[in-house]
């Protein structure tokens, strides 16, 4: 998997240790990618100061993937996400493996860009990826906690 783009302007993936470094760079530059949000526990200096080089801001927020919704941390990563893609660049969100910490966090900025239903986000999400969300904590936070302000 490369990327997956879940929205015009946000992508989700696994962890970047799965690509080479410079192959990733490159296709995050074709994407506009301005951002890359990493949601684990490691860091990986390597390619995050190589996206530095590049122009590509890196920051990481460790989300774990348990029954535990940090509210405060995805509410200022999805404004983040928000921020950047009205600003008209892209994001890359990843984790892991591309399916619950990523996706929490790029289900909750399409829903706050579209305006549309977290059923709907979530459903939309899994036609791309059907993987998506099978942390039943995060999807029941993202259908009872999804605003659409």
């Amino acid at each position: 998997m490369m990327l997956l783009q879940l929205h015009q302007n946000i992508f989700i993936r696994r962890h970047t240790k799965y690509l080479p470094a410079e192959r990733l760079i490159k296709k995050l530059h074709t994407k506009n990618v301005k951002l890359v949000l990493n949601v684990t526990p490691v860091t990986d200096p390597f390619f995050a100061q190589l996206a530095g080089t590049a122009g590509i801001m890196y920051y990481q927020v460790p989300l774990l993937d348990n029954s535990y919704v940090p509210i405060h941390d995805v509410q200022q990563l999805v404004q983040r996400v928000v921020g950047e893609v009205m600003r008209g660049n892209s994001v890359m969100i990843h984790c892991n493996q591309g399916n619950n910490r990523s996706a929490l966090i790029a289900i909750l900025a399409i829903i706050k860009l579209t305006r549309c239903e977290p059923t709907e986000a979530i459903r939309q999400a899994r036609e791309i990826r059907p993987s998506i969300l099978k942390n039943k904590f995060f999807e029941r936070y993202v259908t009872k906690h999804g605003c659409k302000e």
